[in-house]
Formats: structure tokens, C-alpha cells, sequence
């Protein structure tokens, strides 16, 4: 009795699972910001929009070439704590920047 309880417990437990995965889908990202409605300008989501194309429209981007990235210097900084790196890439959204970091505080 105690050996086909003991072989069942598996089988129980991965059916637990299975189920309450099922019942926690989430749709895609890109359905909560279609791409035709995103304007590109900020940086609102993760890797900056809804695609994670690292893209961004603002006018700055261009002015960097060859001539002058050498001459660019750091804009900003943001200490996470010893041996603690940011978990993601920060987000801005309403003039307000995001960030998680290495132990799991959430800075605004």
C-alpha cells in the first residue's frame, strides 16, 4: 500500500501542476500595445515597445555618428548595491523612470 501511494505521488503531483498552469495563461505582450497604435517616441515597455525592438524615433539618436561618440559622457548613474546589478533595463514612462534592482526594490 505504502509503495503505490509513494508511486503515485509523482503522477499527482505533475497533474497539479499541469492544471494550475493551464488556468494562468497570459497573452502575448504585443496584443496589450499593437504595433500600429505604438508611437515609438518613449521608452514605455521593456526593451522599448511592444516587438522588444530596441527602437526609439527621438530626433537625438541621429545627431551620434563617427564625429562625436567619442566625445559622449555618462548622463546618468544608478547604484544597485554591491554585486547587485539591475534586474532589467530601465522604463520610462511619463517623464518617470522605472527600475528593479538586484535585490528585488523597486525604484521610481
Amino acid at each position: 500500500m505504502k509503495k503505490t501511494l509513494l508511486s503515485l505521488a509523482p503522477v499527482a503531483l505533475l497533474a497539479a501542476c499541469s492544471t494550475a498552469s493551464e488556468e494562468r495563461v497570459i497573452g502575448p505582450a504585443a496584443s496589450a500595445f499593437p504595433a500600429e497604435d505604438f508611437d515609438y517616441v518613449g521608452w514605455y515597455a521593456y526593451l522599448g515597445g511592444a516587438e522588444s525592438a530596441q527602437y526609439s524615433s527621438l530626433d537625438q539618436i541621429d545627431q551620434i555618428d563617427r564625429s562625436n561618440v567619442g566625445r559622449l559622457e555618462i548622463a546618468w548613474e544608478f547604484p544597485t548595491g554591491e554585486g547587485q546589478p539591475p534586474r532589467f533595463n530601465p522604463v520610462v514612462a511619463g517623464g518617470r523612470m522605472y527600475v528593479l534592482d538586484g535585490g528585488g526594490r523597486f525604484w521610481r
